[in-house]
């Protein structure tokens, strides 16, 4: 069992690593859409906050925890999807980069934050981990974390990226030499970040010019958040770069001419932190996602419709999203403007509402809903999982009492045989290459291309087959 145990955590990196560097390909961390596209319906919009403080053996810092609360609560404040992280050590950083991958939605806009100890090792940037120690030359790759890696895993779904960098405080580990390659000279970790160039449509910010210290200040929070969030609510909904601009004034002449702010921007769109203007696209962007939310359907069990004070029983094939609305508003056959609320949230996944810009949002902290809202109500999974749910539910609260919702999901056999634990798109039971059967994938993939050749997930799981079974000539091909 430890053997077994130590090989499925070894595949476990091994598989992060090939993502990382999926992600990582030119193109791959290019934020930007296709040309023309710029105007559509507005983007999702993700926020990612970490305040590392309280090291294990680096000095602590003490304003690094209440600069990334100022942060995390200003930009909840403006509509984001936020993800706090305080005190990440490596292992937290690694989930933090796999949540990056398997729950932010495609072409969304991303604000990642950081606060903590930072350095330039051989020309690259590196973010420090609470429980990263220095002990040796090869270090680095297992414990500090790379602001290229950051910058590439965001770039693999962000339309547009804003970096911030809140970091550069004075060197922790002078004196100790790492390499930065395996086939370099061990170099000591220096004070300040080196230059980094922004992927297309991304903005970097950094707290201080490259190489320079960053200071702490003397009040809470740090000179270059303080300006920063003092600026962005005074005038949330102007440019980040225009913004910056006059962050970087600030701070200049609160540090007495010590600490001048610097960013690398290649933004190809306007990017604020406001809340976005109502979308004018509200039947378009809804309709589109309706369309592909649930190409199988969803029925009834039994299809008639069910008492008023029965449970309804849904069945449905597992899928990213599942689209329960039209299903759910024919069972309930209440009126369009009846209040509803969801009771009771699933227990193994959440449920998205689309509002009238074509925004997807969390239903169960949704304030409003009505009766017909509830067309667009969808259920999304939990990430791939070993062993994957096969049932689930939820309560609704409306006129006259609660009614019960259970929900039966359907895994399709292609992914349950050859899905991949961090496939982005995926949600079957996760598979080692190891662990995949060529005798039960390659049937099961091969009816799923066919029966839905535009679900990409199914062309890249019948080439998962294809290796299993050496096929490199076939995997190509279905890769």
């Amino acid at each position: 069992m430890p053997m077994r145990a130590a090989a499925g955590a070894r595949a476990g990196v091994l598989l992060l690593a090939a993502v990382l560097a999926l992600a990582a390909l030119p193109g791959a961390a290019s934020a930007a859409p296709v040309p023309g596209s710029l105007g559509e319906a507005a983007p999702k919009r993700f926020a990612i906050v970490v305040g590392n403080g309280n090291y294990s053996t680096a000095p602590d810092l003490g304003n690094a925890r209440a600069d990334a609360e100022l942060v995390a609560d200003f930009l909840a404040e403006q509509g984001y999807v936020v993800s706090r992280h305080i005190d990440l050590d490596k292992a937290g950083f690694e989930q933090m980069l796999q949540r990056i991958l398997l729950e932010i939605d495609k072409d969304s806009e991303v604000v990642f934050y950081y606060a903590g100890h930072g350095v330039q090792i051989g020309g690259a940037n590196y973010l420090i981990p609470t429980d990263a120690a220095f002990r040796d030359a090869y270090d680095l790759p297992f414990e500090a974390v790379s602001v290229t890696t950051i910058v590439n895993v965001i770039g693999a779904r962000a339309r547009t990226q804003v970096v911030i960098l809140d970091s550069c405080r004075s060197n922790p580990f002078a004196g100790v030499t790492v390499l930065a390659d395996i086939t370099r000279t061990p170099t000591e970790p220096r004070d300040g970040f080196t230059v980094l160039t922004a992927p297309v449509n991304s903005l970097l910010a950094f707290s201080t010019s490259p190489g320079a210290n960053a200071y702490d200040g003397t009040g809470p929070n740090s000179p270059f958040t303080a300006a920063l969030i003092e600026g962005a609510r005074a005038t949330p909904d102007e440019p980040i770069g225009t913004l910056l601009e006059a962050v970087r004034r600030q701070v200049y002449t609160r540090t007495d001419g010590l600490q001048v702010p610097w960013e690398s921007s290649t933004l190809v769109q306007s990017v604020s932190f406001g809340q976005p203007a109502p979308g004018t696209t509200d039947g378009e962007a809804r309709r589109s996602w309706i369309s592909q939310a649930a190409p199988d359907g969803v029925t009834l069990d039994p299809p008639a419709r069910p008492a008023p004070d029965a449970p309804i029983a849904l069945t449905a094939r597992l899928d990213q999203e599942i689209l329960l609305g039209p299903t759910l508003v024919a069972a309930l056959d209440l009126p369009p403007e009846t209040p509803v609320e969801i009771a009771a949230s699933p227990k193994h996944g959440r449920l998205l509402i689309a509002l009238n810009d074509g925004l997807r949002v969390d239903a169960a902290h949704q304030a409003g809903l009505t009766a017909g809202a509830l067309a667009t109500l969808a259920y999304a999974p939990a990430p791939p999982q070993a062993d994957p749910p096969e049932t689930d539910g939820f309560t609704l609260a409306a006129v006259g009492g609660t009614r019960a919702v259970a929900l039966t999901l359907e895994i399709d056999p292609c992914d349950r045989a050859a899905a991949d634990h961090l496939d982005p798109e995926g949600v079957g039971p996760g598979r080692y290459p190891n662990e995949i059967d060529p005798a039960t994938a390659l049937p099961a993939c091969r009816e799923a291309v066919a029966r839905a050749p535009d679900v990409g997930r199914f062309h890249y799981q019948l080439g998962r087959a294809q290796l299993a079974m050496r096929d490199f000539d076939a995997a190509k091909a279905s890769f």
